[in-house]
Order: structure tokens, then sequence, then C-alpha cells
């Protein structure tokens, strides 16, 4: 090789010497080229090769000296060797390029994708050959040699040679000839190019795909798929059938369903291992993404409406899976296929997909009725709502969304009517209050008007004769004779009452005289003041403010209504006020005015209220519930009455009532500043050592109950202070029992602390060490777990670190769903932990003893740092990095990985030191890290910041750094075009099938 620098004309004549062997290499890579290509993956139109012509070298030459570029020697021209290698389709071309690639792995040194938005579009790069190639015979004469190879589709193969013709070589004086129109002619080419050739681009690719699809759905469909479903060795298998099913459900809905059917019949196969890493396996499908397939086939528009009760039947048995995510996007397609659409009405014209579906309800047999029971629900409530909607792509990127009110006709009258009959008869059959509430709701739907649309008269209308007819049937159910047998069901009722009597519109006699009826019941106003929100209490045109305070000043009017006197009759009603809640009818909190009562009518009336709740115990009544009887055993422990509390305690304990015992737990769980001393006694953590270890008198309790063993947990905390080291042994005890409850118990102590009801300086080490052991063990440390780790010593540095080094060391055992390090890290300890003068020293030890190759334990290691971030961060990869020794070099490289990208100082710091290849890639790629962008040209406009950013570095004087920056910054622009050109391909495509 020369190596002085050459004249243009020396490196002209060179090349005349040398034209020949570039011929025959051109030759050589072609075939090569030809051979990798000819394997049927992909169809080639064609492959050239050619040897520059040395007129055209010396044009070149002189175009790039007149930009400032000037070749040393002949083989600083890297296209003296040609190859094109043109493919029939675009998509065709990328397939071309990686084949090509992984032949010539080791000897490319670049790739240029060549795209203007309306020009020439291809894959440009330069190959040589590699060692074990010109070490044979028959290529040792071309060792060095380099061969442009160029990759591009037909039809952009053909425009770029037209253009060249015709624009860049046009045969006369280019300047006159502009003058005679060859500038139109050019921008004539640009117009077809933006116009017809790109996107007949995108068509023939599009084209292709749809054939492949259509091909390889012909060997499924018309294939005997039910026994391929049926004998399918993995779920990867039954699920590429589904795919197929999905795509061409709106040709072959019939297949696509017997597909689904058959799918969820056969038993559950177990997911198999698609993949091993080193430490690692990657399972594929299971039972369950099948089923979340199904539910997706069965939802498209055109297959719930093809044969809707054949659809119903499928989602049905979903909706009944056991899995909840399962069942419930089954649950929402049987409520998007008995919805009023408004592009199905509009198109068919007719209420088919609700009627089938009235239909299928009303055939379920009596003795289905019960497990279906949500579904026929959903499906009732759609069929008399009076609303809507639909959806419709207006244009390629305008979604619209239409909603309106139904147009009342005698067919949808009708089937309201036969709809609301079904409801009521499905009332009269059940016995369970709890279902009944959820009927009443449903038949009130038939009472709302169309919301935020407007309407006409015609629904008016039809609200009201619907109405005649549901006062009717709402008075049976709420009266027995003249006396009011469910309160509960009276009060849902009296709400849409309320409502339809402030429409001048809605507001009949009917709905009139059953609302004087309510206002009339003494018992039912009572019951009303004691059980649910304002809003059930409140009066027509009640302020809400005065409401409230009528509610209690009416709760102080019941207390003294109170006698002893009168005790049987209290005590029954208020059994009946409770008898909703025992039922599993009603929440909780709606009880909230009911446990108001009990607590003034105990420090108002105690001999009374110790009476009622007695009776109820002993009776096991509706009043000896978990709410009335906690609140009752607290206002005791408020008032020290130890006496009437331990009294109730042993009902309870003799009655075996196990959903009493978390009552006696909380009522324990004093008020802020209560004298522990005073409040709890020996006795009482007796008690709760009882209930920890589930012994005498608390061997009848479940000990799985989750409240009751919450309750004991947080009322263990809560009187910590009492005698720390016994109450200290009792957690520990009560975790130990119940280890599935640790994320729980957890999460109770941080908030424990900080309410200062103990402190973890008062554990003793042993039990700071088990509290160690399980945070490590815990699948994920939330925000709070985090904050308690700083408490566990005046300084815990050395713990909190401890506890993520095992955490790390645990993950190396393949623990399924491990989240090492926390998603939410809590600030105050990230900012600890980062500021520790230890730190520093502690994460150099632990990058040491990464491994050389990749492995789970570099991976959290490194992602603790980042995660903790801050000064230390640089300071502690500078460590690695100031030895400048290849293997620390190496694991700071690891170390820079980070989603967003790395940090490019630090970058540089180890690019300055090393030649390595490996290292300098690893630098490449944590560079290269974008985050999260948002828009369709999101990435490219991430790559060219980054390329940006690499422009001072550039300019450096270290060569190393000067080398680098200038390859990354090719490499950034390189990929912003490519991510431009990939943005707009997809626009097109969209467009392009948006109007297909």
């Amino acid at each position: 090789m020369t190596e002085r620098k050459q004249t243009p004309e020396e490196i002209c004549d060179e090349y005349l010497l040398k034209q020949q062997l570039y011929h025959s290499f051109s030759e050589e890579i072609k075939k090569i080229i030809g051979q990798v290509l000819n394997n049927g993956e992909i169809k080639i139109y064609g492959i050239s090769s050619r040897e520059k012509a040395p007129e055209k070298l010396k044009e070149k030459i002189a175009r790039k000296e007149a930009k400032g570029i000037e070749y040393k020697i002949l083989e600083d021209i890297e296209d003296l060797a040609g190859v094109r290698v043109v493919t029939y389709l675009e998509s065709h071309q990328e397939q071309a390029v990686n084949l090509i690639y992984r032949e010539f792995e080791g000897s490319r040194p670049g790739i240029q994708n060549k795209y203007d938005p309306q020009g020439y579009r291809g894959t440009h790069f330069v190959l040589q050959l590699d060692e074990t190639r010109t070490k044979l015979p028959e290529y040792v004469r071309y060792k060095g040699l380099k061969c442009e190879v160029q990759v591009a589709s037909i039809l952009y193969h053909a425009w770029s040679e037209i253009e060249h013709d015709v624009i860049y070589k046009p045969g006369g004086d280019l300047e006159k000839l502009r003058s005679l129109g060859l500038d139109d002619i050019e921008n004539s080419f640009h117009e077809i190019m933006a116009q017809h050739l790109e996107e007949a681009t995108i068509q023939f690719d599009l084209l292709y795909k749809k054939h492949k699809e259509v091909l390889h759905a012909g060997k499924v469909i018309y294939s005997d798929f039910l026994s391929d479903i049926r004998n399918a060795q993995s779920n990867d298998e039954i699920a590429s059938i589904l795919d197929i099913a999905d795509k061409f459900s709106h040709k072959k809905p019939e297949e696509a369903v017997q597909m689904v059917e058959e799918t969820i019949k056969i038993p559950p196969i177990d997911p198999k291992v698609i993949h091993k890493f080193v430490d690692k396996e990657l399972y594929g499908k299971n039972k369950d993404n099948l089923l979340e397939k199904c539910v997706d086939i069965l939802k498209h528009f055109h297959v719930r409406y093809w044969n809707t009760e054949r659809i119903l039947s499928s989602l049905f048995l979903l909706a009944l899976h056991p899995t909840k995510k399962v069942s419930e996007e089954a649950m929402k397609a049987i409520k998007d296929t008995v919805k009023y659409n408004n592009t199905f009405i509009k198109r068919f014209k007719n209420l088919y997909p609700q009627k089938t579906a009235l239909e299928f309800i009303k055939k379920i047999p009596l003795g289905d009725r019960k497990k279906n029971f949500q579904v026929i629900i959903v499906i009732s409530e759609e069929i008399l709502s009076l609303e809507v909607e639909g959806t419709e792509w207006s244009s390629v990127d305008t979604l619209t969304f239409s909603s309106g009110a139904l147009v009342p006709n005698d067919f949808l009258k009708e089937m309201r009517r036969e709809t609301i009959d079904f409801v009521v008869e499905l009332f009269e059959q059940s016995s369970d209050l709890k279902d009944r509430m959820a009927l009443v709701r449903v038949l009130l739907r038939a009472l709302e008007t169309p919301h935020n649309v407007v309407y006409g008269e015609d629904i008016k209308e039809m609200i009201r004769e619907d109405g005649k007819r549901l006062v009717e049937v709402l008075t049976k159910f709420i009266f027995s004779s003249d006396k009011m047998s469910n309160y509960l069901i009276a009060q849902e009722i009296e709400e849409t009452l309320i409502r339809l009597l402030g429409s001048d519109d809605l507001k009949t006699a009917e709905v009139q005289a059953l609302y004087a009826r309510f206002q009339e019941n003494k018992d039912y106003g009572i019951f009303c003041t004691l059980v649910g929100d304002i809003r059930e209490f409140r009066n027509l045109d009640e302020d809400w403010q005065e409401a409230e305070k009528r509610r209690a000043n009416e709760v102080k009017a019941l207390v003294k209504a109170v006698t002893e006197r009168g005790f049987e009759k209290w005590y029954k009603k208020l059994n009946d006020f409770a008898g909703p809640l025992q039922e599993g009818a009603i929440d909780s909190w709606k009880y909230s005015m009911f446990k108001l009562f009990i607590t003034r009518l105990t420090e108002n009336k105690m001999p009374l209220a110790t009476a009622l709740l007695k009776k109820a115990v002993e009776e096991k009544s509706a009043l000896a519930q978990e709410p009335f009887v906690t609140t009752y055993l607290f206002v005791l422990r408020k008032i020290n009455d130890f006496k009437s509390w331990d009294s109730l305690v042993a009902i309870i304990c003799k009655k075996k009532m196990s959903n009493l015992a978390s009552s006696i737990a909380v009522s324990l769980n004093l008020d802020m500043g209560a004298d522990l001393d005073i409040s709890i006694r020996e006795k009482d953590i007796k008690l709760l050592s009882a209930l920890v270890g589930g012994e005498k008198p608390f061997k009848f309790v479940n000990s799985d109950d989750f409240q009751l063993r919450y309750m004991v947990f947080n009322t263990l905390t809560r009187i910590f202070d009492k005698n720390p080291s016994r109450i200290e042994s009792l957690i520990v005890q009560e975790i130990k029992n119940h280890k599935n409850l640790m994320n729980m118990y957890l999460r109770e102590l941080p908030f424990a602390s900080h309410r200062k009801w103990m402190s973890f300086r008062d554990w003793s080490a042993d039990g700071i060490k088990f509290i160690k052991q399980q945070l490590v063990q815990l699948r994920d440390l939330d925000w709070h777990m985090q904050g308690m780790m700083l408490e566990l010593e005046t300084d815990p540095i050395h713990i909190i670190l401890e506890i993520f080094k095992k955490r790390i060391e645990k993950d190396k055992k393949n623990e399924e769903h491990y989240e090492v390090i926390p998603y939410h890290f809590n600030p105050d300890l990230q900012k600890y932990i980062a500021e520790h003068e230890k730190y520093i020293t502690e994460m150099v030890g632990w990058l040491k003893d990464m491994t050389p190759d990749w492995s789970v334990y570099n991976w959290n290691v490194t992602h603790f740092i980042q995660r903790i971030g801050g000064a230390s961060y640089s300071s502690i990869l500078l460590k690695l990095i100031e030895n400048a020794d290849k293997a620390m070099l190496k694991k700071a490289a690891y170390a820079l990985n980070a989603f967003d990208g790395a940090d490019f100082s630090l970058c540089f710091e180890i690019v300055k030191r090393t030649d390595d290849e490996d290292i300098l890639n690893r630098i490449g790629g944590a560079m290269s890290g974008t985050g999260v962008v948002s828009g369709e040209d999101g990435l490219a406009r991430a790559y060219e910041a980054k390329a940006k950013e690499l422009e001072s570095y550039i300019t450096s004087k270290d060569a190393r750094i000067k080398v680098f920056a200038t390859k990354m910054r090719k490499a950034f622009e390189e990929s912003a075009q490519r991510e431009y050109q990939r943005a707009n391909t997809r626009k097109k495509t969209r467009q392009i099938e948006f109007r297909g």
C-alpha cells in the first residue's frame, strides 16, 4: 500500500492498473451475495456488479475536492467496486440486508440508509472479505479491497436510474437545459415520487403481506383445525390458530367461532419454556392467555352480531371463569354485545342483538340462573337503557364518538315490557336480599331518561307508561298489606321517586302516591335516620347541611325514646334494621349513624345498651354484628368499664362467635392520648396473645380471617408502649404464623411508627434482624416499607445496603415476580443513601463483584446505582474508571446502561481510556437509550437531540473522544433518518389501509 499522499492523477493512474482487479472483486461479491439470497425466503429481481468507470472516478475526486474533501490514496475510496441488489418489495430490502450482514459479519465497516421523502430510498454499506476468506487461494488477491453494496426495491431502482439519466446526465449543457424546462421535469419527478411511487411501494408491500396471510390462513381454515387444537402440544400452537381466527373473523365468522368454542373446551396445557437465559426461563402462553384472545375475537363487531345467541353462549362460559381478568373481559364483551350500537342500528335498522339476548337469558334453566345472575343483570340493564352509542373512523386519525337516544317504537316498547316481566319473575323467585336489590336497580333503570343527550316527548311518554306498571310492581315488593316489609328496597326506590318528582314531565299521580306512603311510615323514617347516606335521608328540596343537622338531632331523640318498657319492641326494630347488613345486601359504611346511635345509647343509657347487645350476642341475632358490637365494646374501653367489657367478651367466647373476635381486638385499639397504663391491663395482653396463637379462649376463631389478622396486628402496634418486649414478640409471632399476609404486616409497621405508636429504637437486635429478613423476602418494597428502613437504627446505612444486597442475591435464584429494586423509590431513602459517606465505598465493592458477562447480578447492581443516582452515581463510576483497568472499565460500561440513555460525560471518561471494541460497543449501546418518547416521530427527534449533544465532544483534543463522538453522531443521525422514514411509512400505510 502506498504510504505517501498521492495526487489525483496518481490515484487515477493506479486505478487504471487495478481496474480489472476491482471488476473481478465486484463479480465475486455479487456471486457470494447471490448464493446468500438464493434461499427462497425472499424474491430478488436482480443482482448486478460494476467497477467504477475511470472518468467517473476523476469526476468524484474533483467533486469532493470542491467540497474540501481529499483522498490521500486509492484505498480511501470505498466504491471502486459496487454491487446492486434489487428486491421486488421494500419489505424484502431489509431482509436482504440482514442476510448479507450475517454472511459478512466482522467485515462490514458501516451502513447508511439513503432516504429522501421525495426521492430515492435504499440501503448502502461497504463490505470487505474477512480473513477466513482471504486465506483461500481464490480470494487472497482481494485482501483489503472494499465493495459498496446498494440494496433497493425495484420501483426505487427504476426511479433512480431514470432520474440519473434525465436529471443528472441529460446529455447537454445543464444550465441551458434548465432554462428550457429541465427544472419543471425534475419537479414533476418529485411529484410523481410523492404522489404515486411511494404509495405504490407501500401498496405492494401491503398486498404481499396480505397475500402471505391469506395463504397461511387457508392452510389453517381449510384443514381439520378442531383436531389441531385438540391435539396441540403447546398453548403457543393454539395461539397461532387463534391469530388466524382473529385476522379473518370478518371473512369466516363460523370458523372463527368454532376455534373459540374448541379452545374453551380443551383442558389446560402447562406453559412451555420457549427460551432459556443464563439464570432465567421465559415461558410461552398459558390457558388464560388463550381465553383472553377468545374474548377479543368474540368482541369483533362482525362476529358478535353474526350469531348473537351463539356468541353469548361462549361469553357466558368465559364470564364464569375463575381468573378475574378473563371473567371481567367477558362481562365487558357481553355488555358491548347487548348495548344499543348506533353503527349497527344505522346499518341493519333493527334491535336483533337485544332481542336475541333477552330470549337467551329467558331460556336459562331455573337452576342455572343463580350462577349466571351477574350476566343476566348486565343484559337486562342494557336492554332497559334508552341510550345508543357508536364510534366511527371519520378519517385515518379521527375516531368519532356518537351518542343519542333510542327512538321508541312498538317493538322496543314490547321488548322493554318483556324484560320488566322477566326481572319481576326473577325477583319473586329469589329470597336473597342482595340479589333482590340488584333486580330492583335493574327495574329502576327503566325509569331513567337518557343522559346528556336531547330526547323527545315520545321517550317521556314511554317512561310514564312503564312507570305505571313499575309503581304497581314495586309497591307489592315493599308492602305486605299496609305494612312495609323491606326498608332497604324502599330506600333504593325512594331515591328514584325523588328524581321523578323533580320533573314536571315524569311526576305522575302513581309516583306521588307511593312517595307519600313512604313518608307516612314512621319505622321507615327511623331506618333512614340510622341507615344510608345523607342522600337517602334528605327530604325533597332540603338543604344538605340542614339535613345533617336534623339527622343528628333525630339520633338524639331516638336514644331518648329507647326505654326499658319498650325494650322488646326496640330490640326487634334494631335487628330488622341490621338485617340487610347480615345478608350482605349493603355496605357497612352505610351504618355510620347506627353506630353513632349505639355510641350515644351506651354513653347515656348503659344498662339498656348492655341488655340489647348481650341479648343479641346470646341469640346471635342481626344486631350481633361486628360494627355494632365493636362500637359498644370500644365505648366501654373508653370509659374504662372493664366489668361490662369482660362480660360481653366472655359471652362471645362462650357462643364461639368467630365474626366478633375482631371486635375484641379493635376495642383495644384506643384513641390517641389514652393512658395505656390505665386502659390496657395484663389480662388484655393475654387475650391478644391468645388471638395471635389461636389458643383458649379463641380456639374457635378462623385464624385465616384477614380482617381479624389486620385488627390484631394493628392493635398490637397501637399498644406497643405498654410492654415493648412482650408486644414485639407477639408481633413477630403474628408475622411468622401468617406469612401470606407479610405485605399487610410490613405496611402497617411504618404507619405505626409514623403515628408514634411505637419506635424501632425500642426493638431488640433479634427483632430488627427478623424485620430485615422479611424485607428481603418480600416480592416488592412499597414506598412506606422503604421509609421504614430509615427508622431501624439511628444511622441504618449498613442495614439498608445489606437488605438490597441480599435481595440482589436472592434474585439470582430465579424468583418469579420479584422486584429487587422498587419501581417507585422513596425519595427520603434515596437521598439518605446517595449522600451517605459509606455508600460510594460499598458500591465500588459491589461493582467489583460483577461478572465479566451479562448476569442478573450485574443488571440489578447497576440498576440500583442508577436509581439512587445523585452525585454519588458519577463518583462511584469514576472510582472504577480511574485506574483504566480493562476489567473495571468493562464493569463501568455495564453500569452505564440506563433506560433513558447514559450520562455522556461519564461515557467519554471511559472512551478516552480504552480502544477495546467490546467496551466501546457497550458505551454506544448505553448512549443510545431514549427513555419514553411521545409522538410518531418521537424516537427520531430523540436521536437528533443526541447527535446535537455530541457536537462539543467532536471538537475535543483527545483523539479517542473525537473519533468515537464522530462515529456516534453519524449513528444517531442515521437512526433519526431511519426513524423518520419508518414514521412516515407508518402514517402513509395507515392512510392507504383506511382508504381500503
